[in-house]
């Protein structure tokens, strides 16, 4: 199992790196805050996954981080909310969800992706992740990125979570910056269904394992480097 340290030694990293950027970071499980902030950023919508007049939402299961800078404006978000699918799989879950949000062209069921299939239990979707351009080129989208892998990990230790991927950001390794490292490219006929997708948009997603490894090692890299010569 994880100690818990680790997780909040690789939180507390890249709250340092962006503090030495001005950015402010708060955590919320405020959605009508969100909704707000959202509506204030011209290139942003939020996705229709966190609208009420659709889906039940709640504080418990839902989370949002906001990046301000030293005059308070908002230059980034990100947000994350938790299904205990038990059993089922998050291709059932994404079916009845995209259907209830967006509708579709047909009756038909529809798989998104074959891994999908097998993603089962305590689910996160981890997504609507936008940073002013402003703060880009900095490798501040990673360390946001990976900040909010570690949020959702310390906040509900999930067996999986999972997010969409345009593929001009596949392309240019944006699925590695964000700390993912498995990715699946959706079904033809499911994005035909659901026309708002992208035609080339991917399925990204963690396992509890990867998560795990993944903090673990940053852990042992970082007390490493502190322990080399000129470090110490």
């Amino acid at each position: 199992m994880l100690n818990a340290i680790h997780v909040f030694e690789y939180m507390k990293l890249r709250l340092e790196k962006l503090n030495e950027h001005g950015i402010e970071i708060e955590i919320s499980n405020d959605l009508d805050k969100l909704i707000d902030v959202s509506e204030g950023i011209d290139e942003h919508n939020l996705s229709p996954l966190y609208n009420t007049d659709y889906f039940d939402m709640y504080s418990e299961r839902f989370l949002w981080v906001h990046g301000t800078d030293h005059e308070g404006k908002t230059i980034h978000i990100q947000a994350s909310k938790l299904e205990d699918l038990g059993a089922n799989s998050l291709d059932c879950l994404l079916s009845q969800q995209l259907r209830r949000g967006w509708g579709n062209k047909g009756d038909k069921k529809i798989s998104c992706c074959p891994i999908s299939a097998k993603i089962k239990g305590r689910v996160a979707y981890h997504g609507d992740m936008w940073l002013s351009s402003k703060c880009r080129g900095d490798g501040l989208g990673r360390v946001l990125g990976t900040l909010g892998l570690a949020i959702i990990y310390s906040t509900w230790q999930p067996d999986f979570v999972f997010g969409f991927l345009e593929s001009p950001l596949q392309k240019k390794g944006v699925i590695f910056n964000h700390g993912y490292w498995n990715f699946e490219p959706l079904d033809q006929e499911w994005k035909l269904a659901f026309p708002w997708l992208y035609q080339e948009d991917f399925l990204i997603w963690m396992t509890r394992e990867n998560l795990d490894y993944s903090f673990r090692s940053d852990f042992a890299k970082t007390r490493t480097k502190q322990r080399l010569p000129g470090n110490l």
